[in-house]
């Protein structure tokens, strides 16, 4: 063989064998590639948090004792029975006490004459001058209910009757007339104005009065309307909340009515008979003078 060939058969096996070095190379690169796990790409980058984006933070609540109470809506709601009572018995009108309750009351509701021929020594005497109108007083006794702080309404009953005998003479021995007076009496209060130990209210009333001053003598019918001021005191300031006295005062219509009397039993300041008559009268009614003031006082009391 000549060199020349030798030499370009040389060449050629080298290029071969490079050749086949390197696929096998590119062959085993890719096997590897492939049997490597595919790796996830990188997450983007986020933009950071401005201020007004950032989550707030919560502070750990500081430490504290029990919760603060509201104020009651009023001083009279105290926090405990014991305030509550001593706030009643401090500032607590008294008229609030008696509502719901009944107060039974006694008052003088009229002044009559019995005849005047009666045989009871306290009256008046035939032939002789005036000297006493032998009266007769009615007292009603009644109830009070206050169904509200403003309103109360009233009943009552006015009862009256007496007699007897004496034997201190000749001419005056023998049986009184016995006299009898009854009627009722309704009425309304409605409160005007109260203060620690006062109640003043406006009450209408309304009465009938029948009175027999003997058995055959004249007889007395009285209707009386009355528009009053009443003044109430309770004596809260004694320790008596439920206890009241007062007065009252104001207009009154009056209607009377008197039968025929006997002759032989009536007589007034030595004159023997009455006529019958009706009268009317419009005029004020209460408390004029002091005693007036003891008389037309009332005492009452709640239960």
């Amino acid at each position: 063989m000549k060199p020349s060939n030798l030499s370009r058969s040389n060449h050629r096996s080298l290029a071969t064998a490079f050749a086949a070095a390197l696929s096998l190379s590119n062959l085993a690169a890719a096997r590897a590639q492939e049997a490597e796990p595919a790796q996830e790409p990188a997450p983007a980058e986020q933009p950071a948090a401005t201020p007004a984006q950032a989550e707030p933070t919560t502070a750990a609540p500081p430490v504290m004792g029990p919760p603060l109470q509201a104020p009651p809506a009023n001083v009279a709601e105290a926090q405990t029975p014991t305030d509550k009572a001593m706030y009643d018995a401090h500032h607590k009108p008294d008229h609030q006490r008696v509502i719901g309750k009944w107060g039974v009351e006694a008052r003088r509701m009229a002044t009559l004459n019995a005849s005047g021929n009666s045989l009871d020594p306290r009256c008046d005497k035939p032939g002789t001058a005036a000297i006493d109108a032998c009266s007769v007083e009615l007292t009603a006794i009644g109830v009070r209910h206050w169904i509200s702080e403003h309103y109360a309404w009233n009943a009552a009953l006015a009862i009256s009757a007496g007699g007897g005998s004496t034997s201190t003479s000749a001419v005056n021995g023998g049986s009184w007339d016995t006299y009898l007076g009854f009627g009722p009496q309704i009425g309304a209060n409605f409160l005007l104005a109260q203060t620690r130990h006062l109640a003043v209210s406006a009450m209408p009333q309304l009465g009938m009065l029948a009175f027999l001053p003997s058995g055959s003598g004249t007889k007395t019918y009285i209707v009386d309307a009355r528009a009053l001021i009443e003044a109430e005191i309770h004596l809260g300031m004694l320790g008596l909340p439920q206890l009241s006295v007062g007065t009252s005062a104001g207009l009154g219509v009056n209607w009377v009515k008197k039968t025929a009397g006997d002759p032989g039993k009536d007589v007034v300041g030595g004159l023997p008979g009455t006529a019958p008559f009706a009268a009317w009268s419009v005029q004020g009614v209460g408390t004029q003078n002091l005693w007036g003031l003891v008389n037309n006082t009332f005492i009452r009391f709640y239960f």
